[in-house]
């Protein structure tokens, strides 16, 4: 399943390469923990809520090469490619036989490397990476962008026949994701827009800023860290009300208009294709 993977540093292990992807586990389900108590008087026990916790991926590396100094370089090369990050966490990136490209976020050593050295396996060697993620989720590489403009009110040719209904266009768009976990996208609003709202009808969430967008002005609201900044900087959080909603694998119909509906305003929902698990 695993074709490539590259590591924190660069270093690409895989296919057409001489460290051999043996095996790799981890990309299932990463670990889960639930809320739980024990029932009072009486069998079993009350399941509150579960959460994804962390994921533990394990490589095992097969290495090869032509001469005894070309395969301790190899190692060498391993080595350093796990290195613990200076600050913070790495990412890592492969790709899989089915054609994906694929990340994984906050990464960091779990365990030593295990690279025994082998009586006469002086080209040839084995190594084992174990790396912890923080993030539960695998990520498409490809980000995604979508705008959403407000419903335009259209007119009627006269002479008309009375009674007449207004036609109504724009204002909603379908918005897929290829993914099989719940993302939650990062949504900017674009003004002129008074009270502007954006609305997931797949799952019936919505959000609202309860205040006016000026012209040249941007909203960003981030569904994951549940931030609301006007123009990347200020927290306008207070003017925030709602829920902040994440799109559902498959189809999702957003809806999106404000109390004035300028055509010049939109709604620019960003998100990236993500997996419980490949």
């Amino acid at each position: 399943m695993i074709s490539t993977l590259t590591a924190p540093n660069g270093l690409v292990l895989g296919d057409g390469t001489p460290y051999t992807i043996v095996k790799a586990s981890g990309f299932g389900s990463p670990n889960v923990e639930g809320a739980r108590y024990k029932n009072s008087g009486r069998h079993g026990i009350t399941l509150l809520r579960s959460f994804w916790r962390e994921r533990i991926i394990r490589l095992e590396i097969k290495m090869r090469a032509n001469t005894v100094v070309a395969y301790g370089q190899l190692r060498y090369d391993l080595v350093e490619a796990f290195d613990l990050p200076r600050q913070g966490n790495g990412f890592v990136t492969f790709t899989t036989t089915d054609g994906k490209t694929l990340f994984i976020d906050y990464v960091n050593m779990n365990a030593p490397i295990d690279a025994d050295f082998i009586p006469g396996h002086v080209t040839t060697g084995y190594a084992v990476i174990e790396l912890i993620v923080g993030d539960p989720l695998i990520y498409n590489s490809f980000i995604q962008s979508q705008s959403i403009h407000p419903p335009v009110i259209g007119g009627v040719t006269l002479p008309t026949i009375l009674p007449f209904a207004f036609s109504a266009s724009g204002g909603s768009d379908t918005l897929v994701n290829n993914g099989n976990a719940a993302i939650g996208p990062t949504i900017q609003i674009y003004g002129p827009a008074i009270n502007p709202h954006v609305q997931n009808s797949t799952t019936g969430l919505s959000m609202s800023i309860n205040n006016t967008i000026p012209d040249g002005s941007y909203v960003e609201i981030n569904t994951v860290e549940q931030t609301v900044l006007l123009n990347g900087t200020v927290n306008w959080l207070n003017y925030f009300e709602g829920d902040f909603w994440f799109l559902e694998p498959g189809d999702n119909i957003i809806n999106f208009s404000s109390d004035d509906n300028t055509p010049a305003s939109y709604a620019q929902i960003i998100w990236t294709d993500a997996y419980t698990g490949i």
